[in-house]
This record gives C-alpha cells, structure tokens and sequence, in this order.
C-alpha cells in the first residue's frame, strides 16, 4: 500500500551557463533528498555574435543582452518563479587559483569548527584586502564568488572528518573565484527583471568541470584539464584528486576561425564552413593545402602560448601526463593535434607526450536524465551535475556528516 504521506520533494531550479561565445540556459528539477539523477525539464541557448577584432566591453554588452534572451525564454516557457538561479561562469569572466592556508602549533590542539573557521576567515580577509579591494579607480570592483575548502591535512595527512582530532599542523587548501563586481550587478538585474527573483548564486566553470571530471576516472587522481574556450583556454591541474594549480592564456577557437579569415580573407560563417569542409575530408585538394597551411599557423599561435603556460605552471613539480580537453565537437580534433605537437613531453613526470582524451557528453550523460548526447550540451551536463552535488551535501549538512567540510 502507498503512503500517502510519503513523498519525494523535488524542486526546480534554473541553471545559467554564461560563456564567451554562447549563453545557455535550463530549467533542472533536483531531488532535495539527494536521491536520483537532475533532470533538465527545459534547455535554451543564444549565441553570441563573433567578433572579428575582439573588444571586452563589446563581448560583456553581448553577454548581459543574451542572459536577458535565455531568462526571457525561461519566463515565456510558463515556468514558475524558481526557487534559486545558479549562474556557472566561464573561465573569460572570472579569475581563480588556488590557496593554501598553514598553521602550526607548539603543541597539539584538538581541532574545532571555531579553529577551522578562525583559519578561513582569515584568509578571506587577507584574499579580499590583496585582490578586491586595491583595485584602480577606473577598474569595476573584483567581488569574491566562491571560497570553496577542497582539503584538509592534519600533521600531514588527509581528512575528511578533523574535528575533534589533535594535530600541531593544519593545512586547509581553497579554491576562490573572483569576478567583477559590475558584470554580477548586470547579471543580477537581467535575471530579476525577467525571472523575479534574487536568490542568485555565482559559480566557476573552472572548479565545476575539474570537480566532475574526477567523477569518472575516480582511478586516475592526477591528470591535466584543458578547457578551450571562444576567447580563452584554460588549464587546471589536478593532483591528487585536488586542484593544485590554474592558469589561462587569451587564445582560443576564435583564433583559428580569425586565421582562417585572415588566410582566405572570408567571414565568420564562411571560415566554419572551411574548417567543417577540411575537418570531414570533403575539402578539393587546392583548398585542403591552403588550410592546412592556415592551421600550421594557429597551431604556432596556441601552442606557443600552452607550452608557456605549462612551463609556469611545473616550475616546482612536473605535470601528470594525462590531459582531458574540453571544448566544441568541430574543434576537438584539431586542438588534440595541437597538445599532441606542443612537445611540453620535458614538462610531464613520464617524459612522454600526453595521453590526451577528450571529454564527450556521453561520459556525463548518465549523471542527468533528458540531456542528449549532442555535443553543444556538455557544459549545460556538468553545470547539472554540479548544481545537483550542492543538493545532496545540504543533506549532509543537515544529517550532521563531518565531511561536509569538504566541498
């Protein structure tokens, strides 16, 4: 016989995906149980129209008009007033790293919320007065959006579970987000006027997608994240199943749709059109030679720029060879070769070029119900899934786990 006092709360929530190059935008219906898979109730995205000679302020001014579009497209679905709108940002619109916070004692103590809290709040203040507050007077003010504890070690170990354990060593290792506090103001205002509603929340797509990734090679702790963007890519590395370190550089797939524009002097559209022709193998021989010398030179461009990066960025410790690239299904292909030809083989622990795989929705596709395998809804599965692990740690929190210390 059914209980009819029996029930499972589910709420709906909507979920942004603000790009460079597109804005996207779902409505996701979560288990606030914390059992079962998300599921995507509705999807919309806009693109965001190319630019030939890039300017911020133009692509900030595209992005605050597209939001409006998804939000309004929301609204007309006849969906409700949500109960929370996540905002995940892309790596262009925020900055992030890595923070390490030490404290040593003479003797043990026993370790409390209050040392833990003491600990953080500490370096909140010290991130917040370096990073947000002494910017320039012409500058929009930087505003912290996540400050997310992602490990605790105890006399060198780690935890899960510190309190009331004793230890003369704590290190805390935080991931902080910041973005302009004028871009989140114009964000605010676009989703309220359309969607009534200020329960907003900011995250990075930079901590969402090297969180999820460890979802499904939870076997390799170590490994490289590429993820290329319109205007940027970014690279993340994961040590020891943590993000140890974050870097980006300002070259992205609009770089090699710009060579080809350049090459062949054509338009936006009509340089995808050659790419798509070349990449298939349909291009007439004449065209293929002509491209090929085209993406010689936007390979030099990027991988320039990569091999940089990732010198920076193994300075003190060499790399994990295995490199997971995130980015458009047309362009996936060519940045692999790219990676595979960058010769960073000096830079890695094995001395071997990268073992690079690509990351396909299908790998997530399990993880959230009503999201197809398509290509363009890879960002919009790991901004679900992450949304949804937020869900099920309140339900730690409230069931009283110690591990809700880490996020």
């Amino acid at each position: 016989m059914i209980n009819p006092f029996v029930f499972i709360k589910k709420e709906d929530v909507v979920v942004l995906d603000i790009r460079d190059g597109s804005v996207g935008g779902m409505i996701l219906t979560v288990n606030k149980e914390g059992g079962g898979a998300p599921i995507k109730v509705f999807s919309v995205r806009k693109e965001i129209p190319f630019q030939r000679s890039f300017n911020n302020k133009r692509l900030l001014a595209s992005i605050s008009q597209a939001v409006a579009f998804v939000a309004l497209a929301i609204r007309d679905s006849g969906f409700k007033i949500p109960s929370k709108v996540f905002c995940i940002l892309g790596p262009h619109l925020h900055a992030s790293q890595v923070r390490i916070i030490k404290s040593k004692y003479d003797k043990p103590v026993t370790i409390s919320e209050e040392v833990l809290h003491s600990l953080i709040l500490q370096d909140s203040k010290e991130f917040q007065q370096k990073h947000l507050l002494n910017t320039n007077a012409s500058d929009s003010p930087n505003v912290m959006m996540e400050h997310k504890i992602t490990q605790i070690k105890l006399n060198g170990y780690e935890t899960s579970s510190p309190i009331k354990k004793n230890a003369s060593e704590i290190e805390i290792s935080v991931f902080v987000s910041m973005a302009p506090g004028e871009l989140l103001d114009s964000l605010k205002k676009n989703i309220f006027k359309n969607l009534h509603t200020n329960k907003i929340d900011f995250h990075s797509f930079t901590f969402a997608l090297s969180d999820i990734v460890r979802k499904i090679a939870p076997e390799r702790p170590s490994f490289v994240v590429v993820n290329i963007e319109d205007e940027i890519s970014e690279v993340s590395v994961i040590r020891d199943g943590e993000v140890e370190d974050i870097a980006s550089f300002p070259v992205g797939m609009s770089m090699l749709t710009r060579v080809i524009m350049d090459r062949f002097n054509l338009s936006n559209e009509q340089a995808l059109s050659y790419l798509k022709l070349y990449l298939s193998g349909s291009a007439e021989k004449d065209l293929s030679v002509k491209m090929v010398d085209a993406i010689d030179r936007a390979m030099v461009l990027w991988t320039d720029h990569f091999y940089e990066t990732l010198r920076k960025i193994s300075f003190h410790r060499l790399l994990p060879d295995i490199f997971y690239i995130a980015t458009e299904e047309t362009c996936k292909d060519v940045f692999i070769n790219f990676i595979q030809k960058a010769e960073v083989s000096g830079l890695l622990v094995t001395s071997r070029s990268p073992r690079v795989e690509c990351l396909e929705p299908n790998l997530f596709a399990e993880l959230c119900k009503n999201i197809s395998s398509c290509p363009d809804e890879l960002h919009l599965l790991v901004d679900a899934i992450f949304i949804d692990k937020f869900y099920r740690q309140n339900i730690a929190h409230r069931w009283g786990e110690e591990k809700r210390y880490i996020l």
